[in-house]
């Protein structure tokens, strides 16, 4: 049975509270709260933050002109992937609602020069809304091949007589795919009965997908029970990003050695990524 985005977050937040309580009582390497951070790993997007500010889509989502049933969220993912991208903006509704609208919205795509900041148009096409419900459908966006840079996405809204109702902006950075995902782990020098913390890290320039869990491997690559449950659920973990920490607990009769954690990740082209990390067991 599927959980309802609640039962989702609540379940994270006690998985991610009980990891926080193993950090304080973690006897070995004296995990500190840092490492739990979920931060940036790999900042892909420091190019975009030097540029200057620009009103984006607000993300509720609302115009603030119109039905205050129309939206446009922000985009998902704003490091997208050069070759072909997807700048995304599309039209939506919070609820039913019917009835004429007769827009014009304008969509433009820009590539800056950072040097200069001076742009090239790329793309720009005028699309006609003539209802609640065909604004809903829009895609205001583009889907084009690009090169690697910086690009910037402007809708501006007009309405039937031609009027600036409103203009939004956002900016894109576009990079090659590139896959490279790590197991975390918060000390590598353990003794047996110790708690540690993992995380995945996501250095590479796509998203992925991942959960709490792991398999503990002893030199002679047999599987070592743990006990450690983990609810089955999955994660999004932006490009350069690291997500939460989770619990690695050792067993008190665990012998001295070196150890393999072993856990996954599936990456945005849906293909499965094997993560490991070693760590030692010492009396």
């Amino acid at each position: 049975m599927c959980k309802r985005p609640s039962q989702i977050f609540l379940v994270v937040l006690l998985v991610c509270c009980s990891a926080l309580l193993v950090a304080e009582g973690a006897s070995a390497g004296g995990a500190s709260s840092s490492f739990c951070s979920r931060g940036t790993v790999k900042n892909y997007l420091k190019p975009i933050e030097e540029l200057p500010r620009v009103r984006t889509l607000p993300s509720s989502g609302q115009l603030g002109i119109g039905p205050a049933s129309l939206r446009i969220f922000p985009p998902r993912e704003i490091l997208v992937t050069s070759g072909h991208a997807y700048f995304e903006a599309h039209g939506s509704l919070d609820r039913r609602s019917t009835g004429p609208l007769h827009w014009q919205v304008e969509s433009s795509l820009f590539r800056i020069h950072l040097r200069s900041q001076d742009v090239t148009l790329i793309a720009h096409k005028r699309k006609l809304v003539r209802s609640l419900q065909g604004f809903a459908h829009a895609s205001f966006g583009f889907s084009k091949q690009v090169k690697p840079g910086v690009y910037r996405l402007d809708l501006e809204i007009k309405n039937d007589s031609g009027t600036k109702l409103k203009k939004y902006q956002q900016y894109f950075r576009a990079l090659p795919a590139r896959t490279d995902l790590r197991l975390g782990v918060n000390a590598t020098s353990f003794q047996p009965g110790d708690s540690g913390l993992l995380r995945v890290e996501n250095y590479g320039t796509v998203f992925a997908d991942y959960g709490f869990g792991y398999r503990l491997l002893n030199e002679n690559g047999e599987e070592v029970p743990t006990g450690a449950i983990f609810p089955n659920i999955i994660l999004r973990l932006p490009a350069g990003t690291a997500g939460y920490c989770y619990p690695l607990i050792l067993p008190d009769e665990l012998p001295p050695g070196e150890y393999e954690v072993l856990s996954e990740a599936l990456n945005s082209m849906r293909h499965e990524v094997p993560l490991s990390v070693q760590i030692s067991v010492i009396s």
